[in-house]
C-alpha cells in the first residue's frame, strides 16, 4: 500500500471517529444512533406500515436482532404493530404519537448537527463528495469479499467489549 493510501486511510478513520463524537449529546448520550433505535424511528416516521422484513433490510440488521429493539421500542410506547391485512405472519409497524414526535426531535438534532458539519463546505464541494465516497463504496463493493470477513469473537463494538449479548462467537468451530 503506498503512503498517500495510508493518509486517506487514516483520514476516514480518524472522520468515522469524530463523526460518531459529534452524533453525541450531552454525557455521552447519542443524539442520533445511526445504526440503532433513533434511525429507525427516522425510517418508520418516513414508512409508516413497513413491514419488519423490510425494516431489517434497510438496516442491514437481522430479522431477529430487529425484533429484540422493537420490543423494546413497543414496551416504550413508542410504535405499535398490525398484523398485514393479506399475510397475518407479517406484522406492519406504526409510529404512536409518542414515537412520531420522538423521531421530530431526532430529526431536528440531526439536522442541526449536520449544519454544523458541513458548515464549512460549498454544496458543490458536497456534491463531489457524495461522489467520491460512492465511488469508493462501489470500489469496496466489486473488489473486496466482504462474505469472508466478520469481526473477530470479542470485537469491541458500541455495546462494549462482547456485544449486546456478553461474550460469545456464532462462529462454527473449525474442523481439525
Amino acid at each position: 500500500m503506498n503512503d498517500l493510501s495510508l493518509k486517506v486511510l487514516e483520514e476516514l478513520r480518524r472522520n468515522a471517529i469524530m463523526l460518531r463524537r459529534s452524533f453525541r449529546g450531552h454525557h455521552g448520550q447519542l443524539t442520533l444512533n445511526v445504526g440503532g433505535q433513533s434511525r429507525m424511528l427516522t425510517i418508520l416516521a418516513k414508512n409508516p406500515g413497513i413491514s419488519q422484513r423490510v425494516l431489517a433490510d434497510l438496516l442491514h440488521i437481522r430479522p431477529q436482532t430487529l425484533g429484540e429493539q422493537l420490543v423494546k421500542l413497543e414496551a416504550s410506547g413508542l410504535i405499535r404493530r398490525e398484523a398485514n391485512a393479506y399475510d397475518k405472519r407479517v406484522s406492519n409497524l406504526y409510529l404512536t404519537e409518542e414515537g412520531l414526535a420522538a423521531a421530530q426531535s431526532v430529526r431536528e438534532k440531526s439536522d442541526q448537527t449536520l449544519a454544523q458539519i458541513f458548515a464549512g463546505m460549498e454544496e458543490s464541494e458536497l456534491e463531489q463528495l457524495l461522489a467520491l465516497v460512492q465511488k469508493l463504496n462501489a470500489s469496496i463493493e466489486n473488489n473486496v469479499d466482504m462474505s469472508e470477513l466478520e469481526p473477530p469473537c470479542g470485537h469491541h463494538g458500541p455495546h462494549g467489549p462482547h456485544g449486546p449479548h456478553g461474550p460469545h462467537c456464532h462462529r462454527p468451530p473449525q474442523a481439525e
